[in-house]
């Protein structure tokens, strides 16, 4: 998103993964290196100068440093392609499953020091937050997870803060989103995740209205008793 790639685009690489990962065998151990793939093959010049000039400082990318210090990151400027390619592959890391290793070893810098040892931006903040980044400077975050917020305790966040799937509406049970998350799943699966991810937002942008609309009467409603008693005097 931040590159200004097509949403589908998007869809098009995770297909990609998937079908690799079949060819492989299997996913875990498999998913970090075909990212980077289509990464490369699809983040050029052009988009990296969009995310420069249009996204700076808008787009952040969590991850943790458990070694040599404990440190949580929330990266928003990259100063070339592979500075962001490496943020989103250690935000990525999740241990044992997007490789074979435990983390990932941060030998970029120059500076003699012993490499950094990174893993996934979900153990950057507490279990209740479910790996969302805790942001500065606005008024509100608004959550979005593939899994149902009540499912998986993102107690962090309000029922009106948070785009998840309605367990009791949706085409996927726990478990398969569960096995979409962990194994090479067909065309046809993950563009329902797609689409479903689509109808979530929009369902959430029709109720967020709603509430809005219902806030600012009631704001009237109670400004004009202000004005009434007011009037009084």
């Amino acid at each position: 998103y931040g590159t200004g790639l097509d949403p589908v685009d998007l869809l098009e690489a995770t297909i990609n993964v998937s079908d690799q990962c079949y060819q492989l065998g299997k996913a875990r151990g498999n998913l970090l290196p075909l990212l980077q793939k289509e990464m490369n093959d699809r983040v050029g010049d052009k988009e990296f100068l969009y995310l420069q000039e249009e996204q700076q400082n808008t787009i952040g990318i969590a991850y943790t440093e458990v070694f040599p210090r404990r440190k949580s990151f929330l990266q928003k400027e990259f100063d070339t392609k592979d500075d962001l390619f490496r943020a989103v592959s250690w935000s990525c890391m999740f241990p044992f499953f997007a490789t074979p290793w435990p983390a990932l070893l941060d030998t970029s810098s120059s500076d003699g020091f012993l490499p950094r040892v990174m893993v996934d931006g979900y153990f950057s903040v507490p279990r209740e937050r479910f790996g969302c980044p805790e942001l500065d400077d606005v008024d509100r975050t608004i959550a979005i997870s593939v899994f149902p917020k009540d499912r998986i305790k993102m107690d962090a966040f309000a029922d009106e803060d948070c785009i998840s799937p309605n367990p009791e509406e949706s085409c996927f049970s726990m478990q398969d989103l569960f096995r979409l998350a962990t194994e090479a799943s067909s065309r046809e699966e993950l563009t329902n995740v797609f689409e479903a991810g689509w109808k979530d937002a929009e369902g959430w942008c029709n109720k967020e209205m709603n509430r809005q609309n219902t806030l600012e009467k009631r704001n009237r409603e109670l400004q004009r008793e202000i004005d009434d008693d007011d009037d009084d005097f």
